[in-house]
């Protein structure tokens, strides 16, 4: 449970929608990520509530793909990692996050999360069922967490609450991007 190395991995063997459903609710680094993307899309508003997740799922999708096909994306852990960061410093500029910067942001990241998801496929027994499990659990969270971002904005000093929060997300970024590279190297030995 607190070794790092198997947070959302799933081993051979397991099969389906199931496996592919619990990958991002199990790694700490997928669940804010795409929990963030969420609340991000409500704190912006308007149409960046569908947009902001809708190019996260998209590139996401495209991500597995090149996963799951064995195409490599150098620095894929980094770049998870990276993405809480940056997602959260997102969050805690507030209103003044741009569209474009967040749609810009999510499909970068959504590449990342989705190769990360799509490198398990190849291991497991129903890899289209997998890819709808990760599919269906990611758009999930960005609804849990534009419903919990809308939330927060209707209560007194919600605007300064998702600031606070954005900063602890990227303070976390901070924690897996120093986790992944302290571990990446040692890990080289056990990649194929």
């Amino acid at each position: 449970m607190i070794a790092p190395v198997v947070w959302a991995h799933v081993f051979a063997g397991d099969a389906g929608p199931a496996a592919g459903f619990m990958h991002p609710l199990t790694g700490p680094d997928h669940f804010l990520a795409m929990f963030t993307v969420g609340v991000l899309s409500a704190r912006i508003g308007g149409r960046a509530v569908w947009a902001v997740p809708a190019a996260f799922v998209t590139v996401m999708l495209a991500g597995g793909i090149v996963g799951m096909t064995g195409g490599a994306l150098p620095g894929a852990e980094i770049g998870v990692a990276t993405s809480v960061i940056v997602l959260g410093l997102l969050l805690a500029l507030g209103e003044r996050t741009p569209m474009a910067l967040a749609l810009v942001a999510a499909g970068m990241f959504g590449l990342y999360h989705g190769y990360a998801h799509g490198r398990e496929m190849p291991r497991v027994n129903a890899p289209a069922l997998y890819a709808l499990g990760f599919l269906v659990s990611t758009a999930g969270l960005h609804v849990m967490g534009a419903l919990t971002g809308a939330l927060v904005l209707c209560r007194p000093r919600g605007d300064a609450r998702l600031r606070v929060a954005g900063a602890l997300v990227g303070v976390a970024g901070g924690l897996f991007v120093a986790r992944a590279t302290a571990i990446a190297p040692a890990m080289t030995h056990f990649l194929p």
